[in-house]
């Protein structure tokens, strides 16, 4: 028996039935329905013609490659602005100046000094003397690379020395020095030779005199001048006679007697033109003092002078004249034979230079007849 079938499920078909024929309809007239009852939006129908249009696959854009990012540059910390050093003025120019303490007179010496500015041009210095209230100029020199300069120094004036250094720039700036203050003192300061040669008495010695060369010595020594100067002088004498001489002449320099002129013999022979006569007038004329001289006796020619021995001295001739009878040589000492009237570098009995001759035992010859105010001998002759 076939089971009874509901009529519900009946009328549910045909309500399926109904609605998917309202369905096909619609399709029929060219439209579409969605399932769910609602209408679809309308779309032309594609042509059976037409090849539907690709879609170009678009260019990719290149992706842009990507600027880099810069590092970024520290900021640098401004350098400050040194303040400016203000420039120093120019340096204030100096010499300087310097000599030895102690200063003797006729010796040498260098004074020195520098100045503190050296420049591409010359700087010269030249050192000033006071000679009163007058600044008197001296040797120059030229300063070195370091700005040392030296000029040697020596004077003949004892006593108060008083210098100064003057330096020039080649811009023509100049620079003073201090004074520099020295006392130069005066000393006889002798020397004596050796032995000496036929050479260094070539005109006042000859074959068979009485004293050879040999015998014979140089005493180098300073003297007192007539203007109150030191100056040098030199005897040839005996090599005997040689301390007692070194002895007078130091006591009468102590007692600043005065010597006009000292130099040996030779000097007065002209290069050997004069005789032995005639150089011993020159000699005299020039005032001079000297000992050894291989000559006759002026004004006896037949007589052997005791300077040919080496053991006389004639001192200071024109102030201390020597007559014979009516003559007086030099002619024109006539004045000098008034021994009261006493000038500078006369002899006197009583004086320093006499007093010691007489003690050491060299007679003077003023006590002759003829008196012969300029010479002592060893032997009274």
């Amino acid at each position: 028996m076939t089971p009874h079938r509901s009529s519900r499920p009946r009328a549910g078909r045909r309500l399926a039935v109904a609605t998917l024929v309202l369905a096909l309809a619609a399709l029929g007239e060219g439209g579409t329905a969605r399932a769910d009852g609602t209408d679809p939006t309308p779309t032309d129908p594609p042509s059976a013609t037409d090849t539907p249009t690709a879609t170009p696959t678009p260019t990719p854009t290149p992706t842009p490659t990507p600027t880099p990012t810069p590092t970024p540059t520290p900021t640098p910390t401004p350098t400050p602005t040194p303040t400016p050093t203000p420039t120093p003025p120019p340096a204030t120019r100096r010499v300087s100046i310097t000599l030895p303490g102690q200063v003797v007179a006729l010796r040498s010496y260098a004074v020195r000094g520098s100045v503190n500015v050296v420049t591409p041009g010359p700087v010269d210095v030249v050192v000033q003397r006071l000679s009163g209230k007058r600044w008197v100029a001296g040797k120059k020199d030229r300063v070195d690379a370091s700005g040392a300069w030296s000029v040697p120094f020596t004077t003949d004036a004892p006593g108060r020395q008083v210098l100064r250094a003057v330096a020039t720039w080649g811009d023509r700036r100049r620079a003073v020095s201090g004074r520099l203050t020295r006392t130069v003192v005066a000393r006889v300061d002798v020397s004596v030779s050796g032995p000496l040669s036929a050479r260094d008495v070539r005109w006042s010695y000859r074959p068979g005199c009485p004293v050879a060369p040999s015998g014979l010595r140089r005493i180098t020594l300073n003297r007192w001048t007539y203007g109150r100067v030191v100056g040098r002088g030199t005897l040839v004498v005996r090599a005997s006679a040689v301390p007692d001489l070194v002895k007078v002449f130091t006591k009468s320099f102590a007692a600043r007697f005065p010597l006009r002129s000292m130099r040996p013999s030779d000097t007065f022979y002209a290069g050997g033109r004069r005789t032995p006569t005639q150089s011993d007038l020159a000699a005299m004329r020039a005032d001079n003092t000297s000992a050894f001289n291989c000559r006759p006796v002026t004004g006896n020619p037949y007589r052997v002078s005791q300077h040919s021995y080496g053991n006389a001295i004639d001192i200071n001739t024109v102030r201390n004249p020597y007559v014979v009878g009516s003559r007086v040589f030099p002619g024109f000492a006539r004045t000098y034979l008034d021994r009261r009237h006493v000038r500078t570098g006369m002899i006197t009995s009583g004086g320093v230079l006499a007093g010691t001759m007489r003690r050491l035992g060299w007679p003077w010859g003023a006590r002759w007849s003829h008196p012969d105010y300029q010479h002592f001998s060893s032997n009274g002759g």
